[in-house]
């Protein structure tokens, strides 16, 4: 099963484990914050979550990097914060699977902080390290 952390994506933001209430809660605000911000299409999110990314969608884009930013996984200018993204990630996952998904993921980068978030929500999306909402 396909899962995006406390956010991806999505958004994403961590996770193998459940969710608290209170986790879910703040995810669904992030995703129907970025989903107004950006414009993106309800549909392109919801495919996004099962694996089906449109990758060349600029507003898909831009929703991603708006969901890692305000899971402060990522900066204002596109810049991947490992501390914030190691704190999202499930203490249930062993400490050697967060280090491959960090190292996996963390040099991904797009020509600007929209197609930037989008590599990386894509990347834990299919390190199954990431929750969408």
């Amino acid at each position: 099963m396909k899962t995006l952390v406390v956010i991806l994506v999505v958004c994403i933001v961590g996770v193998f484990g459940g969710l608290s209430d209170e986790q879910k809660e703040k995810l669904r605000i992030h995703r129907k914050t970025c989903e107004t911000e950006t414009g993106v299409e309800k549909t392109l999110v919801d495919n996004a979550h099962r694996g089906n990314w449109a990758e060349s969608d600029p507003k898909l884009r831009c929703f991603a990097a708006c969901m890692l930013k305000r899971m402060a996984m990522m900066d204002d200018s596109g810049n991947f914060n490992e501390a914030e993204t190691r704190k999202k990630i499930s203490s249930d996952i062993p400490a050697d699977k967060v280090d491959e998904v960090i190292n996996k993921c963390k040099d991904m980068k797009g020509a600007d902080s929209c197609e930037t978030g989008l590599k990386l929500m894509k990347c834990y999306n299919d390190q199954r390290a990431v929750i969408m909402a």
